[in-house]
């Protein structure tokens, strides 16, 4: 039987890789469509 902490850490580190990929993804988008209304003259 695993060990509850074993789970949480694990559950723990899954989170903060989700977060970051979704941090990545979130800003790349956010830069990307800032872009996007720069170069078309429209306010973010």
């Amino acid at each position: 039987m695993t060990n509850t902490r074993d789970v949480v850490a694990t559950v723990a580190a899954a989170v903060g890789q989700l977060a970051l990929v979704l941090h990545v993804v979130l800003s790349w988008l956010t830069s990307r469509s800032a872009t996007t209304a720069v170069r078309t003259g429209d306010r973010p």
